[in-house]
């Protein structure tokens, strides 16, 4: 995240390094899973905030994940 005015914010940048790492642990389905889970909390939450200056970009870069292949399952 960067800062402006002392204020979190989230760029897409920001958004596909979190995506580079759950890349980077797909193999552990269950990590990879956690990972992704947080991070669409984290960019919903941000976008819900005003916190993104092109919150179009930052969810599209969120759904990069989508492209990772590991097992997702939801309770």
């Amino acid at each position: 995240m960067t800062t402006r005015d002392g204020e979190d914010r989230m760029t897409s940048g920001d958004v596909l390094e979190r995506v580079e790492a759950v890349r980077v642990i797909a193999n552990v389905d269950e990590e990879a899973h956690v990972a992704e889970y947080t991070l669409y909390l984290e960019v919903l939450r941000a976008i819900s905030e005003g916190r993104c200056d092109d919150p179009r970009s930052v969810a599209r870069a969120a759904l990069a994940t989508q492209e990772i292949a590991f097992d997702r399952w939801s309770g």
